[in-house]
């Protein structure tokens, strides 16, 4: 009896050796139980939009948080340096590059929280854009100054994957020219010195719509319909549609902006698309 309960343990020793690898890979294996959810890779996670406050050039109510820094270049024309004061007021300022003409517009925009994913802004800015070389050097092109200033009130609603925006800013136009210089071949010139002043004003109502397709590319579309003393209700409408590509602190982005208007078919043929706009972005 001795001899074959030693064999028996022996043989049980054995079986169990094995048996316990092949135990923990079925529990590793197998089944995830119920209400038990896997961890998502970080390659499944969708990344936040590095720039949430422009949808193509109109801006969100989405405030830049507090601290950080974002600058952005559109066409190697414009560039525009956001930064957060804090959490609710972001300070900004868009600067042309020096080529005949400058100019300078700063901005500032009071975002408020109205309820998970929805956002209400107060934007303003304004600015002034002038020529820095003389009427001789021009020649013939006047010397005119701009002023523009304007503001409006922003809604926005964050529904990942998807963001709406609606927006009613009114802006107004203040040009003034002081010297107009003609030149004809051969001729003396001949310089008309005045000052006279004309000023315009616009409604912007838009409707912008964002849908952000995968973890780094974002689709976004933006419709203005211009209202004002210098264009009829319903004849102009502007169209901007476009594509972003973006990572946890830099973006791109690929636009057209497309004029919608009676005569449109006399540049549609060269422009089927649209303006090509294009940006590049880096926050901080």
């Amino acid at each position: 009896m001795t001899g074959v309960t030693s064999r028996w343990s022996s043989t049980g020793t054995t079986g169990s050796r094995r048996g316990l690898p092949l135990l923990v890979l079925a529990f590793t294996l197998g089944p995830v139980p119920a209400g038990a959810a896997a961890s998502p890779r970080p390659a499944d996670v969708m990344l936040d939009d590095p720039d949430p406050g422009r949808m193509v050039l109109g801006p969100t109510a989405v405030s830049h948080p507090r601290g950080r820094f974002r600058w952005t270049i559109s066409d190697f024309l414009v560039h525009h340096l956001d930064y957060g004061l804090t959490d609710r007021l972001q300070v900004g300022m868009q600067s042309l590059l020096p080529v005949i003409y400058v100019g300078f517009f700063p901005q500032l925009k009071l975002s408020l929280a109205a309820g998970e994913g929805r956002y209400i802004a107060l934007h303003i800015h304004g600015g002034i854009f002038w020529p820095y070389v003389e009427p001789e050097t021009l020649r013939s092109l006047f010397t005119g100054r701009f002023a523009l200033y304007g503001g409006g009130v922003i809604l926005t609603k964050v529904m990942r994957p998807f963001t709406l925006n609606v927006a009613l800013t009114a802006y107004g136009l203040r040009y003034g020219q002081k010297e107009f210089k003609y030149v004809i071949e051969g001729y003396q010139p001949i310089t008309l010195s005045r000052v006279y002043y004309d000023n315009y004003w616009a409604l912007l109502p838009s409707l912008g719509a964002g849908w952000q397709v995968s973890r780094r590319v974002k689709l976004n579309l933006e419709v203005h319909l211009p209202v004002g003393d210098f264009v009829d209700v319903g004849k102009i409408w502007l169209i901007m549609y476009g594509v972003r590509a973006f990572g946890r602190e830099t973006y791109i982005d690929l636009s057209f902006v497309l004029p919608v208007y009676p005569d449109l078919g006399e540049i549609i043929r060269y422009i089927p698309l649209g303006i090509p706009l294009a940006s590049v972005g880096l926050q901080w």
